[in-house]
């Protein structure tokens, strides 16, 4: 059994499920409630946040399911092509609500099921974008000084376990969001996210996709924040602002350099960088070199020259 005791105050964020075909009006900060399973190698005990939310809903074959009394019936693959969530927003009650799980003893002994399987109510907070994007940028940030770190860590690394192939103590580096093309303004990635490269958060906010509708401001779909550099868990909650590259970002404008030409910076194992700009002048398509940054402010760093046949690969597979 699964239980949980709601307040008059979050009863109230709950939004109002109308009968019939009526649309459901949302606010910012209303919530809905609603329950999943999903499915993990058997002999699993332990699904961390990050872990549950990307993992698809999965119900077991044979299970029933009861909420304040009233039968539940999952809404399976066969029916709407991926198995659903069963929204629980409209038979919410004023103190303790229970969920009732019934499986047959065959499942319980795991004869039926290669699977363990895990159940949980989420609570699904609706935010606007001016909302999150403050939440983000007060929320702990990469520091510049850690992501520093982590440079020099993968420079100076070399097991035959790094993902990354390095020459002349150089790496390069994509300062670009994955939807534009173009240089990010609040550089964000995931806390569980192993790579550096980051994406804009606006534009990470903006492009989360909704189902189809004839309501413009509709609020996107819950299950579509998986980072779109690694797939791991990219939720609001779960972003953080990198300050060393909000601080490549700034030193770009100052510098006055064309935004266009962004696409990547070289960087040493001291933090050091130049941006590699991007030239067509061989006929051959186009060529990276470095280009060089003299920056108007005090307070920062010239980056030093590198060469300019260094060469980086990168695999985040």
């Amino acid at each position: 059994m699964l239980q949980f005791t709601l307040t008059p105050a979050q009863i109230a964020l709950a939004v109002s499920v109308p009968t019939g075909r009526q649309p459901v009006f949302f606010a910012n900060g209303s919530t809905r409630y609603r329950l999943r399973a999903c499915s993990y190698k058997r002999g699993t005990t332990v699904v961390g946040d990050s872990t549950w939310a990307i993992s698809p809903t999965c119900w077991p074959q044979h299970i029933f399911l009861e909420f304040n009394g009233s039968p539940l019936y999952p809404r399976r693959k066969h029916h709407a092509h991926l198995d659903q969530p069963i929204e629980l927003t409209n038979m919410l009650e004023l103190g303790d609500n229970q969920v009732r799980v019934s499986l047959p003893s065959t499942v319980q002994k795991g004869a039926e099921e290669p699977s363990t399987y895990f159940l949980a109510i989420e609570v699904i907070s609706t935010s606007d974008c001016e909302t999150l994007h403050r939440e983000v940028a007060e929320r702990e940030h990469f520091a510049l000084s850690d992501t520093k770190r982590e440079l020099k860590r993968r420079l100076n690394c070399g097991s035959s376990d790094d993902v990354i192939v390095v020459e002349e103590s150089t790496l390069r580096v994509t300062i670009t969001d994955p939807f534009t093309s173009s240089l990010f303004t609040i550089p964000v990635r995931g806390i569980d996210c192993k790579h550096l490269e980051c994406f804009d958060l606006g534009v990470w906010l903006e492009t989360r996709n909704g189902k189809p509708s004839k309501f413009p401001g509709e609020p996107s779909l819950v299950d579509g924040w998986k980072c779109p550099i690694c797939g791991h868990d990219a939720r609001p909650v779960n972003l953080r602002v990198d300050d060393y590259f909000a601080d490549v970002r700034a030193n770009l404008i100052e510098s006055g350099i064309d935004a266009s030409d962004a696409r990547s910076i070289l960087v040493d194992a001291n933090g050091d960088w130049i941006l590699m700009q991007e030239s067509e002048d061989n006929g051959n398509g186009t060529r990276l070199g470095p280009y060089g940054l003299s920056t108007p402010s005090s307070d920062r760093k010239t980056p030093r020259s590198f060469s300019a046949q260094t060469s980086i690969i990168l695999d985040d597979d």
